[in-house]
């Protein structure tokens, strides 16, 4: 399908990696990002990444920290996901080290790693205490090499709204808003026949929801309120005098 486009929302790091291994298969991509993505929530992650790699020769494995994850979450995760994810972790490591991810380093030139909260072994990968803007940079530096062919587009001051469903109830694309105009439209995802309606709210005067109006209208005035300030005060005084009396 030549028309097919996929729509990722949020530009931090789990949509970043999503819209790289999308554009990888050669399908474009929408990315929605609400800022610029060097500027995503991930870029606060300065811990590290951890992953069973055991270069150190504790005895570490992917099994070891599976039970470390279950356990740390009180049995309450999901145990085949975190499973999957213990078990892909060092992979996930070489690949970020392979994209230009600067991790520390040993001495000798191996990857270095430390402990962290909930590890029984040193199982930290980081980068010094930028890990997670690291980590940014280097997946925006691969979507920006698909961007360049045309296969990712970017999207960035434009908050999403909701989903556009059709008639059988599938998502068929994205209700967003550009931040900076005030326009909201409508953006096409997977191949569809329909096509999206671009509407400037900016120029329209938006109706106010029923329950906001009911809000408004029984919502007291600064006066009002604080005259029931007043009178709350007086009466807990009044009651405490007669209590000690």
């Amino acid at each position: 399908m030549a028309d097919q486009r996929v729509i990722v929302i949020g530009g931090g790091l789990a949509g970043l990696a999503a819209t790289m291994k999308i554009a990888e298969l050669g399908t474009k991509v929408l990315l929605i990002s609400f800022q610029p993505v060097k500027r995503s929530h991930s870029v606060c992650a300065q811990g590290g990444i951890n992953g069973a790699v055991n270069i150190k020769g504790e005895g570490d494995s992917p099994e070891i920290h599976f039970y470390d994850t279950v356990k740390g979450g009180d049995f309450l995760a999901n145990q085949p996901l975190c499973k999957d994810m213990c078990y892909h972790a060092p992979f996930v490591i070489y690949l970020l080290d392979r994209l230009g991810v600067p991790l520390n380093r040993t001495p000798e030139g191996n990857l270095d790693f430390r402990r962290f909260g909930g590890t029984l072994h040193h199982r930290t990968a980081f980068a010094g205490a930028t890990t997670g803007q690291q980590l940014l940079y280097a997946l925006d530096e691969q979507v920006r090499r698909f961007e360049t062919q045309g296969l990712v587009e970017k999207m960035e001051w434009h908050e999403y709204l909701g989903a556009v469903l059709d008639s059988e109830g599938r998502c068929v694309g994205a209700t967003i808003n550009n931040l900076r105009t005030g326009e909201i439209r409508a953006e096409r995802g997977m191949q569809s026949s329909w096509q999206p309606e671009v509407r400037d709210w900016s120029t329209e005067e938006v109706p106010i929801p029923w329950f906001v109006q009911e809000q408004q209208r029984h919502q007291p005035t600064f006066r009002e309120q604080n005259t029931g300030m007043r009178n709350s005060s007086k009466f807990i005084h009044q009651r405490f005098r007669e209590e000690i009396s």
